[in-house]
């Protein structure tokens, strides 16, 4: 029966995908010899699918664009959940906001906001996406904003609807952010270090540290030493990156254990004192995993370990949360791109071998990050004592507890 449903919406969405590009057929007319970011007056970004990873982990080419194409306007259309993350902290032009999956109607809008006379520039130059296959509302943006210049990864098109050819989904082996980097050098922009921009503003930071107890609130004793906060991901998007509630109970009290027996032999003036708090980074959604996870665990908490779960935040407030971390247990999501951001130390979780491609491709791009691969093509059934060993060596020594 599974079989039967996945060859149905298989069938479906070529069937979508024909009628799409028939009907909506545009050819950007740039040529790839002449393309020179420089000359870019209007670049747009369409980010429908709202994936927070792609978001940051392309911030280095939005600042670098910004840096050197200073008369350039900037446009995005994302979910109305990462319009400020767009608009209030990378600083773009044009934030449009789009439903999940927008028809037609709603598509001329966004492009007529984009284009039209209240716009800042009624033209684009380029378009840029990363999704691998193109759905019909890709083909109707395009056919409406008629760039010269589309940037994508959907090899079908390449060399037709897409111009300029961002990486193959299915082959390359390069790292996303070298392929930004490639892509930039392609248009002439010469070569800066790559450096995340951080997705929340100072304000969102030093509110979630006040929150975890980093930064004193009024009343609240001088000479109290802030909390040690580790983050623990359990959960990506997909159901195959995420561990069992077992294996992160089995973690929780491990490191309960061995943060109490650091407490009890601890010199006094050293930290040994110092409460640790773990931060189980789970959304709203995922609350019977919590639940799971609480009930295995058990009372753990003490004067100096305590167990706290992720209040309901936004996109920006989340990422602060990560950014206040000392460090962090994550499987393959977002968090991974935006601890890599704030510097903080981590260790993830990817499944499949070492050398895989979607490994290569989204490991962390980071001098403070350790990748394990589980050798198992789901996060879910890989060795539970794999994932507990690694993250107590790993949390061991970043914390000096051995």
């Amino acid at each position: 029966m599974s079989k039967a449903k996945d060859l149905f919406f298989a069938l479906r969405d070529r069937v979508r995908f024909i009628w799409a590009r028939n009907k909506f057929t545009f050819m950007p007319f740039g040529k790839v010899e002449d393309f020179d970011l420089k000359q870019m007056r209007h670049i747009v970004i369409l980010k429908v699918d709202g994936k927070l990873g792609d978001t940051q982990v392309m911030t280095h080419f939005y600042q670098t664009l910004r840096e050197q194409i200073p008369d350039l306007t900037l446009s995005v259309v994302c979910p109305p959940a990462l319009a400020p993350i767009y608009a209030d902290v990378l600083g773009f032009d044009q934030v449009c906001t789009s439903s999940r999956k927008p028809r037609k109607s709603e598509i001329e809008y966004i492009c007529q906001k984009l284009t039209g006379p209240e716009s800042a520039c009624q033209y684009v130059d380029l378009v840029v996406t990363t999704e691998p296959i193109f759905k019909p509302r890709d083909f109707i943006f395009n056919y409406n904003l008629r760039p010269r210049y589309v940037a994508g990864c959907a090899p079908v098109l390449k060399g037709s609807e897409i111009n300029l050819f961002l990486f193959d989904p299915y082959k390359d082996m390069r790292h996303i952010t070298t392929c930004f980097t490639d892509f930039m050098q392609q248009g002439k922009l010469p070569f800066k270090p790559v450096h995340y921009v951080p997705l929340y503003s100072s304000e969102k930071l030093a509110e979630a540290k006040t929150n975890l107890g980093l930064i004193p609130t009024e009343g609240q004793a001088i000479h109290s030493e802030a909390p040690v906060v580790v983050g623990i991901n359990p959960c990506g998007a997909s159901v195959r990156n995420r561990v069992i509630p077992a294996m992160v109970s089995t973690l929780v009290k491990q490191l309960q254990a061995k943060w109490g027996a650091h407490v009890a032999t601890g010199q006094e003036g050293q930290g040994s004192a110092q409460r640790l708090i773990l931060l189980l980074l789970c959304p709203a959604s995922l609350q019977d995993f919590v639940d799971e996870v609480k009930a295995q665990v058990g009372s753990v908490e003490t004067k100096n370990f305590e167990l706290r779960t992720l209040p309901p935040v936004d996109v920006e407030s989340f990422a602060a949360y990560i950014g206040a971390l000392q460090a962090l247990v994550t499987v393959d999501t977002a968090t991974v791109h935006l601890a890599c951001a704030s510097d903080v130390p981590q260790l993830c979780f990817y499944r499949g071998e070492d050398n895989s491609m979607e490994t290569q491709r989204w490991c962390p791009y980071s001098d403070v990050a350790e990748v394990i691969s589980s050798n198992t093509d789901r996060l879910d059934i890989m060795d539970s004592e794999l994932f507990v060993s690694r993250s107590m060596s790993f949390l061991s020594r970043v914390l000096a507890l051995d």
